[in-house]
C-alpha cells in the first residue's frame, strides 16, 4: 500500500547532512487545479528547528504545483499551517468524504485470528 501511495503522488523527502531521510511529504495531485498535501513528517529528533515549515514551503514553491487553485490538507495542527497561507474552509458544509473502515478495505488474511497485532504467527509452547 506505502508504494502505491507514493507511486501515485509527487513526493518529497527531507534528507540530514549525512543523507539520512528525516522527513516526508506528498502531493496528491492533478497536476491541474488541485493538490492535497498529506503525510507531512518530520522525525521526532529532528522537529523543533524549522524543518517541517521548510519542507511545506518547498513543497508550496514547487513549480509543478504553481499555479494551483487549491491546495487541502486534513490536520490536527492548524497552527503549523495558518502562518504558511492555509486557512479553515469557507464553507466546511460543502466539503463531503466516504468513509470505508481498513477492515473493510484490506481484510485479514486467512489465519489471521491466530497472529498478534504485528502479524506474527503464534506459536504454541
Amino acid at each position: 500500500m506505502v508504494v502505491r501511495t507514493l507511486a501515485a503522488s509527487l513526493n518529497f523527502g527531507l534528507f540530514s547532512p549525512d543523507d539520512e531521510q528525516v522527513g516526508l511529504a506528498r502531493v496528491v495531485t492533478d497536476f491541474g487545479q488541485l493538490g492535497y498535501l498529506c503525510d507531512v513528517y518530520v522525525l521526532p529528533e529532528h522537529r523543533g528547528r524549522g524543518l517541517g515549515r521548510a519542507l511545506v514551503m518547498a513543497v508550496l514553491a514547487h513549480p509543478a504545483l504553481r499555479p494551483r487553485r487549491r491546495i487541502a490538507l486534513d490536520t490536527a495542527s492548524p497552527g503549523f499551517y495558518e502562518p504558511l497561507g492555509f486557512r479553515a474552509l469557507d464553507n466546511p458544509a460543502h466539503h463531503l468524504e466516504r468513509r470505508q473502515s481498513a477492515e473493510t478495505l484490506w481484510p485479514a488474511p486467512p489465519g489471521a485470528a491466530d497472529d498478534d497485532a504485528r502479524g506474527t504467527p503464534k506459536v504454541d509452547a
